[in-house]
């Protein structure tokens, strides 16, 4: 299911951040969904087969990078892990626009807040929970 919410976030930040030309919004968009993808891929075939322990094709590839620099495959999962949660920081994170804001030519920058003030609590308890989640798979890796 969260899987689910990072695709939609995912989708939503880096067109956002296409119609702005931000770089960073769109490497960060598209990551978020490549987890949010990810996410998915472990539920279902976890469910299939029954048991807890697919690692999905993105983070796959996290720990393959970490052994062909030489590192153990738990530095490849943490630094999936360290990933995801700095995209759910971001995502709440970054300047959106105020519902009201009005423009004539630009936008000023009063007229952008934190996406976290924008957030609704059942949106806030999804990601908290998520991160929540991260952390304590982190922790047990």
């Amino acid at each position: 299911m969260l899987g689910g919410f990072q695709i939609v976030a995912g989708i939503t930040i880096f067109t956002g951040s296409l119609a702005h030309l931000n770089i960073v919004g769109m490497v960060a968009g598209a990551t978020l969904f490549l987890h949010g993808i990810n996410g998915i891929e472990e539920g279902i075939v976890n469910i299939k087969n029954g048991s807890e322990g697919h690692v999905g094709k993105i983070k796959e590839g996290y720990i393959n990078t970490a052994r062909f620099m030489g590192f153990d495959e738990k530095v490849g999962a943490l630094a999936y892990s360290s990933m995801d949660l700095s995209l759910s920081a971001y995502g709440m994170a970054r300047f959106v626009l105020k519902p009201d804001a009005r423009r004539l030519f630009n936008f000023l920058p009063s007229d952008y807040i934190r996406n976290v003030k924008r957030m609704s609590v059942p949106s806030l308890l999804i990601e908290g929970t998520g991160d929540a989640i991260t952390i304590k798979t982190a922790l047990e890796e």
